[in-house]
């Protein structure tokens, strides 16, 4: 497989010693979020920017090696020099590195284009429709030769797409810290978010039982008001719950009995005039946003009042913009305010978090990874539990979101362990509970058990929440040792309390419990679960709730041969996500349905119900193209024009399926990914010699096994050019 990288870092510098060791230079993997190439060759310099390319090409295609990511050196470890990178879609396997001038567009992607003219706050820039650029896309501009300390400078603007045409586009600079300049690389940031903004509320509560203030309220008034954002509501609200308390959060929400989303932030002031912020939310998120937690005692926000408001000011806010989908612009504000601070407290880390998963929720994971990787190597040096835990629990979910699962229940364990430690209480029975799961996920099935025992010991028994998510924890680890129907009587008696905490808890209760019964392979309870299970995810309201229980629901019913309804399930899941601005999902979800609706076709026949069924898989497959691409995911795009193209030409439309599989092999070329080379040039082929035309068959066919051949390792000499 080839990759799709764009890779941006803060130079360091480096400079060829021997040019002709360029051969040499290979691309391995690091922990996550960091990329290192063998240093034969090169050392420490000027700034080096470079372009990655695969390793091995073969000679006489008439097709250029492609860049398939950029970047610059960003520092060097123990002599060899490393690379950070911001999209990182595939492995690294097969790449060499070429040094450039200066930082380089990627071709063929929306990922990073060129700016080409810049006329006051009017930016031209390269790509255009083509690419899958649309109007209201947000872009970074990267800035040039930034060094290794200070990341935070990498991006100097905020431009957003007005006008795209088939080549180009414009855009006007919305924020800016440094000047937009002709021939910077501009980098694919979202797709533009609500026209018109979900409201944020923010309400801030005192510092203290006696009503002390913070001026918390003025601070994000003045953010407002230079960002110039709108729909932002700042409430003063005099419920104060003591940050020590180790449900503080809980309580909170409790007190405020409110069922609209908003963020909360209040706190303590100590006699040493320290200041200790703690925050919750109330209601359910409108966007799919992951927020940072608070530990027992509150956040030591610094022992400055006004800088402190500040802090608390620009968390919350972030918190917000991140739960109407405004990841880019909180990004981008976190970014701005952590540039010049000389030294670390525990709230930068903090803000750190927040910006590690306004970057996961960018799709950007490899930047998230580098934030928290670096917190826990300085946390570990300083001897700061506190960082490495609240570290930990960030990469853990950073995990979680890729599919990682043993990773997960690495760090999520390490959390645990550590919070455990370091909170009493309460807390300490929930935290029992997560080293719990992550120990039974890690197959340590007899301490998991130890750990459990531990939480049901230290639980308070009137928290009906606490009690659930214990009784839970205990129905999957019964699971785990061979017991489901265990399992299942124990789901069975935590179902009302699932109903009583709400909509979301009941649906998530009872997809497990279908999940369930298809392990002991009662299909017809499996399905009147699911049934319950979506219902209650309509109920909510919540659109990131829909997303998830509908998405679950679509795989299960793929399980069971329920095919038409899977492909049901996937189409509601893929609006779901597109409502809760996952868009990435809602590529998958979308593609999925496709699948399961060509899965259905030998089974309708080829009568009027199966040319609809084609009809909508074509539809769902092409629309997850389309999305694919405007997300600058070009290989997922690639699948989808693959199959519907492949589609229309048996279908008697060859110009137009040919054109369709075309753009397919043009984005495989694009990404070097060898798979969907041959794979594209071998259907095409086929499809060409079953339309009558030979000739123009044989060369496809030809192109898929030379691809074919070269991917394996072979060394096929080419008789003459293709011309492409």
């Amino acid at each position: 497989m080839g990759v799709a990288l764009l890779l941006f870092g803060c130079s360091a510098g480096t400079q060829v010693v021997d040019p002709e060791a360029l051969a040499a230079l290979r691309v391995e993997q690091e922990p996550p979020g960091t990329l290192r190439f063998s240093s034969a060759g090169v050392a420490p310099g000027s700034p080096a920017a470079f372009v990655l390319e695969p390793a091995e090409w073969p000679e006489g295609t008439g097709l250029q090696r492609p860049v398939i990511g950029i970047g610059e050196v960003s520092a060097h470890r123990e002599g060899r020099p490393l690379i950070h990178a911001i999209r990182q879609h595939t492995g690294t396997e097969h790449l060499r590195i070429r040094f450039t001038d200066a930082l380089r567009p990627l071709a063929g992607s929306k990922a990073a284009v060129e700016i080409i003219a810049v006329d006051g706050d009017i930016v031209q820039l390269r790509g255009g429709e083509r690419v899958g650029m649309e109007e209201g896309d947000l872009y970074l501009i990267a800035n040039r030769g930034v060094p290794p300390h200070r990341r935070a400078d990498r991006y100097g603007a905020i431009v957003q797409l007005t006008d795209v045409i088939d080549r180009e586009a414009t855009g006007i600079i919305l924020h800016a810290t440094d000047p937009v300049e002709e021939g910077q690389v501009a980098v694919f940031g979202q797709l533009r978010p609500e026209e018109s903004p979900l409201p944020v509320t923010v309400l801030v509560g005192p510092f203290g039982p006696d009503g002390e203030r913070l001026p918390v309220d003025e601070a994000l008034f003045d953010l407002v008001e230079a960002h110039q954002l709108s729909n932002v509501t700042v409430e003063l609200v005099d419920t104060w719950i003591d940050p020590a308390l180790p449900d503080a959060d809980g309580a909170m929400r409790a007190a405020l009995d409110r069922e609209e989303h908003a963020i909360v932030v209040w706190g303590a002031i100590l006699p040493g005039g320290e200041v200790r912020m703690h925050t919750t939310t109330t209601g359910e998120s409108p966007r799919d946003a992951a927020l940072v937690g608070i530990m027992t005692g509150g956040l030591p926000a610094g022992n400055e009042p006004g800088g402190a408001a500040g802090d608390v000011a620009l968390s919350a806010l972030a918190a917000g913009l991140a739960a109407r989908g405004d990841h880019l612009l909180a990004a981008w504000l976190l970014e701005v305010s952590l540039r010049d601070r000389a030294e670390r407290r525990w709230m930068e880390y903090h803000l750190r978090e927040h910006l590690a998963l306004r970057w996961a929720n960018l799709e950007q994971h490899a930047e998230a990874f580098i934030l928290m990787n670096e917190d826990i190597a300085e946390g570990e040096r300083d001897n700061d539990d506190w960082v490495v835990v609240n570290a930990r629990s960030i990469r853990a979910s950073l995990h979680l979101d890729l599919g990682e699962r043993r990773l997960w229940a690495e760090d999520l364990l390490a959390y645990a362990e550590g919070a455990l430690a370091m909170e009493p209480g309460e807390r300490a029975a929930l935290n029992a509970v997560l080293a719990a799961q992550a120990l039974a996920r890690l197959e340590r099935l007899d301490e998991a058990e130890a750990r459990l025992r531990e939480a049901e010991a230290l639980a308070d028994g009137e928290d009906a929440e606490q009690q659930y998510r214990i009784g839970i924890e205990r129905a999957l680890l019964l699971e785990a040792q061979d017991d489901p129907a265990g399992s299942l009587l124990l789901l069975d008696a935590l179902e009302a309390a699932a109903e009583r905490i709400g909509a979301g808890a009941a649906a998530r209760h009872h997809l497990l419990v279908s999940e369930f019964y298809l392990i002991v392979e009662d299909t017809q309870r499996s399905m009147v679960h699911m049934e319950r299970a979506l219902r209650a995810a309509e109920e909510s309201g919540n659109a990131p709730t829909r997303a998830r229980i509908l998405e679950r629901s679509g795989h299960l019913l793929r399980v069971t041969g329920s095919l038409r309804d899977a492909g049901t399930a996937y189409e509601r899941a893929a609006v779901a996500h597109m409502e809760a601005g996952t868009f990435h999902g809602a590529v998958e979800m979308l593609s999925a349905a496709g699948q399961v609706q060509l899965e259905r076709l030998p089974r309708v026949g080829q009568g009027p119900e199966g040319a609809g069924v084609l009809s909508s898989a074509i539809r769902n497959l092409s629309l997850s193209g389309q999305l694919a691409l405007r997300l600058g995911r070009n290989l997922d795009a690639a699948q989808a024009l693959l199959l519907t193209g492949l589609f229309d030409m048996r279908m008697g439309q060859v110009e137009r399926g040919f054109e369709r599989m075309q753009e397919a092999w043009l984005l495989g070329v694009a990404s070097a990914d060898f798979e969907t080379m041959t794979e594209s040039a071998r259907l095409i082929g086929e499809a060409l010699y079953e339309a009558g035309r030979r000739e123009e068959a044989r060369t496809w066919q030809d192109r898929a096994t030379l691809w074919r051949d070269f991917s394996r390792g072979a060394s096929p000499e080419v008789e003459a050019a293709e011309g492409e």
